[in-house]
């Protein structure tokens, strides 16, 4: 039980930084782009919509991969910087991408 919610409060915390590092990073988007968030069975979800196109797109990452390790909110968004996530989500064809556990970023379901 301790464990159970041990983890729920790393994914709170990891969600939150990672939550701050996305809304800095989404600022220099070209028109205004609004930013929600929030946790969806096994995994956390940002929701993007842009005001310049209206398009919603989604950023799924397991809550397996954010409880990984000490400073795992710096990490995963590491692995998205290298993955290039904001070029693949905003001026790609996908409007989901998913995080997976083993660190490797791909389309998402169809929204």
């Amino acid at each position: 039980m301790e464990s159970h919610a041990s983890n729920r409060q790393q994914v709170s915390l990891v969600a939150q930084e990672m939550g701050e590092a996305i809304r800095r990073g989404v600022r220099g988007r070209p028109g205004q782009v609004r930013v929600a968030d929030r946790n969806e069975g096994r995994r956390h979800v940002w929701r993007f919509r842009s005001g310049s196109d209206g398009v919603e797109r989604f950023l799924y990452v397991a809550h397996s991969a954010m409880t990984r390790g000490a400073g795992s909110a710096a990490e995963l968004m590491n692995q998205l910087e290298r993955a290039e996530w904001m070029e693949r989500l905003f001026g790609g064809p996908a409007t989901s991408l998913v995080l997976s556990p083993s660190g490797s970023l791909k389309a998402g379901p169809k929204q």
